[in-house]
């Protein structure tokens, strides 16, 4: 008869995270404070040509983007990678730190 696995009941059930968990959730909460300084770049939602902010065709899924919160973003993979995208994209907008934090830019540029 084949062995079957039982975990011991003496550990915990949840799965560890490693560090690169912890990295990306750092990225995503830096991607997340990007795309809040570009919202409020944006008060106008893009009706104004002012070469800030988000643009027309951006500016209703980056306001939605900016306003949820780190936990949320965290729990689904497609807003994560929808958040990192969307800042990626509005990353000269963005100060030095915040774009360093988030992996927008490398750093060398912030210099």
């Amino acid at each position: 008869m084949p062995r079957v696995y039982r975990p011991s009941p003496h550990y915990s059930r949840v799965p560890q995270r490693d560090s690169g968990d912890a990295r990306r959730d750092a990225r995503v909460q830096a991607a997340l404070a990007a795309l809040r300084h570009v919202a409020s770049l944006d008060p106008d939602g893009a009706r104004l040509d002012n070469n800030v902010g988000f643009s027309v065709s951006d500016v209703s899924k980056g306001h939605r983007l900016a306003g949820l919160s780190p936990a949320t973003v965290l729990k689904s993979p497609v807003l994560c990678r929808e958040v990192l995208a969307m800042a990626a994209r509005y990353r000269r907008q963005v100060p030095g730190q915040i774009a360093f934090a988030a992996g927008l830019t490398d750093q060398g540029s912030l210099l």
